[in-house]
């Protein structure tokens, strides 16, 4: 246990220091390398160190995820190594409540509004979906104005696995967090359209059930819009 703490103080020691040289490669491959031994270390074990980490921790990945010094982008194995790493601390209920502490999902919809890169965009949603699973994670998420937009606007247009992410996001906020207003978002976000074009396109039965939940669940609200009507949905 004190050996894992200690290497978990070095390696984040290495991704903390010197922030403003992120443009030499050799401070470049160091992270690197610390952000994969990392990776795995989250992966692979199930020690109390990984289930009580602290908000501090979860800044220091978001940092490695938008941090861009003088170069033109971040290396995609960092930031993929990195995106890892939150997935995996997600099953940890007081990780969670890390995560948001470390305003978490508001970054994560910030990584996903610049990004349609299929293997980041599954990452990134697939986090948000576990955030979502409470009731500040569901506020935070709600909290950036292209949060609902930037799930529906990647639905039928990257991968299978980035619609059933983002239909279990909006199943959750729908569910849990459908004000009034929500809702009226989503009309004008497209989000209810998509879910129409979901029931119309060749998706997976999951989505199409998915789909037709939310749409059930809040007819009352959105009868009236044009999508429902020309997709003869019944309700």
């Amino acid at each position: 246990m004190i050996m894992m703490i200690r290497l978990f103080d070095a390696l984040m020691w290495v991704l903390g220091f010197v922030e403003n040289d992120d443009d030499d490669d050799r401070i470049m491959n160091l992270k690197k390398n610390a952000v994969m031994v990392l990776r795995y270390i989250v992966h692979k074990e199930s020690c109390k160190v990984i289930q009580w980490l602290k908000p501090d921790f979860f800044q220091t990945i978001i940092q490695v995820l938008i941090r861009k010094g003088n170069i033109p982008h971040r290396p995609r194995s960092i930031k993929v190594a990195a995106l890892h790493i939150l997935l995996d601390a997600c099953p940890y209920s007081k990780n969670r409540i890390s995560m948001i502490e470390a305003n978490v999902v508001f970054h994560l919809i910030e990584i996903g509004l610049e990004t349609w890169e299929k293997k980041t965009t599954e990452l990134v949603l697939g986090i948000i979906v576990h955030m979502c699973s409470s009731a500040d994670g569901r506020a935070q998420f709600l909290s950036h104005a292209g949060g609902v937009a930037m799930v529906a606007e990647r639905l039928l247009k990257v991968s299978p696995a980035v619609d059933h992410k983002g239909l279990k996001i909006l199943a959750l906020i729908c569910k849990y967090a459908g004000t009034g207003q929500v809702l009226n978002e989503m009309i004008n976000v497209n989000a209810v359209t998509k879910l129409c074009m979901i029931l119309q396109a060749d998706s997976t039965d999951f989505s199409k059930e998915k789909a037709n939940e939310i749409l059930r669940a809040h007819s009352n609200v959105w009868m009236n819009s044009p999508c429902i009507q020309v997709s003869n949905i019944l309700f």
